[in-house]
């Protein structure tokens, strides 16, 4: 994969999801030392770490979400599930009372 490819490739990318550009903005400002506050290779290290450890979380989530997605898409196409509906009132109805029991009870009223 030529440069410009590459280029092409992390631009979609970026202008897909905000969170991969806020990703690597801070990398940038973290190379850049913009606050300034990266005065030793510890401190350094330590910044640079946290940005990695936080785009490694956020790629993590956005590859689970993917992998969801594509797994429930499948088991749809394939029949095996169907998507999940709330069961209204008349779902439950039929199956709670004995046949013949509505499950109502009326009282006569006494006739003076």
């Amino acid at each position: 994969m030529e440069n410009e490819d590459k280029l092409e490739k992390a631009v979609r990318a970026i202008k897909s999801d905000e969170s991969i550009l806020n990703c690597v903005l801070e990398m940038v400002d973290t190379i850049e030392n913009k606050e300034g506050n990266l005065n030793s290779g510890d401190d350094a290290e330590e910044a640079v770490v946290g940005v990695i450890q936080k785009a490694g979380v956020m790629m993590l989530e956005k590859w689970a979400e993917k992998k969801s997605r594509e797994a429930e898409s499948q088991a749809v196409a394939e029949g095996e599930v169907r998507p999940h509906e709330k069961k209204n009132l008349l779902a439950h109805v039929p199956w709670r009372y004995k046949a013949g029991d509505t499950g109502l009870s009326f009282q006569k009223k006494e006739s003076p």
